[in-house]
Protein backbone atom coordinates (compact mmCIF):
# COMPACT_ATOMS: atom_id res chain seq x y z
CA UNK A 1 0.00 0.00 0.00
CA UNK A 2 1.40 3.03 -0.75
CA UNK A 3 2.16 6.12 1.64
CA UNK A 4 -0.28 9.11 1.51
CA UNK A 5 0.54 12.12 3.06
CA UNK A 6 -2.28 15.62 2.91
CA UNK A 7 -2.97 18.47 5.30
CA UNK A 8 -0.77 21.22 5.25
CA UNK A 9 2.88 21.55 6.19
CA UNK A 10 5.84 23.62 5.63
CA UNK A 11 8.18 20.47 3.80
CA UNK A 12 8.15 17.01 3.46
CA UNK A 13 11.18 14.67 3.17
CA UNK A 14 10.36 11.37 1.48
CA UNK A 15 12.52 8.75 2.04
CA UNK A 16 9.83 6.02 1.97
CA UNK A 17 11.26 2.45 -0.24
CA UNK A 18 7.84 1.92 -2.21
CA UNK A 19 5.24 4.13 -3.76
CA UNK A 20 4.83 7.58 -2.62
CA UNK A 21 1.37 9.72 -3.02
CA UNK A 22 1.08 13.03 -2.24
CA UNK A 23 -2.48 14.37 -2.70
CA UNK A 24 -4.12 17.52 -1.61
CA UNK A 25 -1.08 18.81 -0.03
CA UNK A 26 -0.41 23.01 0.57
CA UNK A 27 2.95 23.86 1.13
CA UNK A 28 4.24 27.22 1.27
CA UNK A 29 7.36 28.77 2.23
CA UNK A 30 6.78 32.29 3.18
CA UNK A 31 10.01 32.65 5.43
CA UNK A 32 12.21 34.49 3.33
CA UNK A 33 15.62 32.69 5.21
CA UNK A 34 14.09 28.99 3.89
CA UNK A 35 16.53 27.70 1.42
CA UNK A 36 15.53 23.74 0.92
CA UNK A 37 13.26 22.23 -1.29
CA UNK A 38 9.58 21.94 -0.50
CA UNK A 39 9.38 18.39 -1.46
CA UNK A 40 12.90 15.84 -1.58
CA UNK A 41 12.02 12.69 -2.79
CA UNK A 42 14.71 10.57 -1.80
CA UNK A 43 12.72 7.02 -1.92
CA UNK A 44 13.50 3.90 -4.02
CA UNK A 45 9.65 3.79 -5.40
CA UNK A 46 6.87 6.30 -7.47
CA UNK A 47 6.20 9.82 -6.48
CA UNK A 48 2.41 11.12 -7.21
CA UNK A 49 2.18 14.01 -6.52
CA UNK A 50 -2.09 15.13 -7.12
CA UNK A 51 -4.44 18.18 -6.41
CA UNK A 52 -1.48 20.05 -4.60
CA UNK A 53 -0.46 23.74 -3.85
CA UNK A 54 3.18 24.45 -3.75
CA UNK A 55 4.23 27.96 -3.48
CA UNK A 56 7.03 30.48 -2.36
CA UNK A 57 5.74 33.52 -1.00
CA UNK A 58 8.80 34.48 1.00
CA UNK A 59 10.60 35.76 -2.66
CA UNK A 60 13.51 34.00 -1.16
CA UNK A 61 16.09 31.34 -3.58
CA UNK A 62 16.38 27.75 -2.96
CA UNK A 63 20.15 26.63 -2.45
CA UNK A 64 20.87 24.13 -4.81
CA UNK A 65 18.14 22.44 -7.30
CA UNK A 66 14.43 22.23 -7.42
CA UNK A 67 12.50 25.00 -5.45
CA UNK A 68 8.96 23.41 -5.49
CA UNK A 69 10.51 18.97 -5.83
CA UNK A 70 13.70 17.63 -6.10
CA UNK A 71 13.70 13.58 -6.41
CA UNK A 72 16.88 11.94 -6.75
CA UNK A 73 15.04 8.59 -7.03
CA UNK A 74 14.81 6.13 -9.82
CA UNK A 75 11.51 5.51 -9.51
CA UNK A 76 10.02 8.88 -11.35
CA UNK A 77 7.70 11.77 -10.51
CA UNK A 78 3.82 12.20 -11.88
CA UNK A 79 2.47 15.60 -10.96
CA UNK A 80 -1.29 16.21 -11.85
CA UNK A 81 -3.94 19.01 -11.29
CA UNK A 82 -0.93 21.17 -8.93
CA UNK A 83 -0.13 24.44 -8.73
CA UNK A 84 3.71 24.88 -8.35
CA UNK A 85 4.30 28.35 -7.87
CA UNK A 86 6.75 31.28 -7.38
CA UNK A 87 10.03 29.24 -6.80
CA UNK A 88 13.66 30.19 -8.15
CA UNK A 89 16.63 28.07 -7.49
CA UNK A 90 20.52 28.70 -8.11
CA UNK A 91 20.88 25.54 -9.59
CA UNK A 92 18.33 23.86 -12.17
CA UNK A 93 14.36 23.36 -12.29
CA UNK A 94 13.25 26.65 -10.78
CA UNK A 95 10.07 24.46 -9.51
CA UNK A 96 10.99 20.83 -10.56
CA UNK A 97 14.77 18.78 -10.12
CA UNK A 98 14.42 15.47 -11.59
CA UNK A 99 18.06 14.03 -11.61
CA UNK A 100 16.81 9.92 -12.29
CA UNK A 101 13.63 8.37 -13.63
CA UNK A 102 11.19 10.23 -15.57
CA UNK A 103 8.86 13.41 -14.99
CA UNK A 104 5.41 13.10 -16.22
Amino acid sequence: MPLSVSGCLTSCLITEGGAVIISGLTLNSSDSGYTQSLIEHAGTGALTITGCNLRNTGGHTTTGNGGAIKSYSGGGVTIQNSTLSGHSVSGDGGAIAVSLGALT
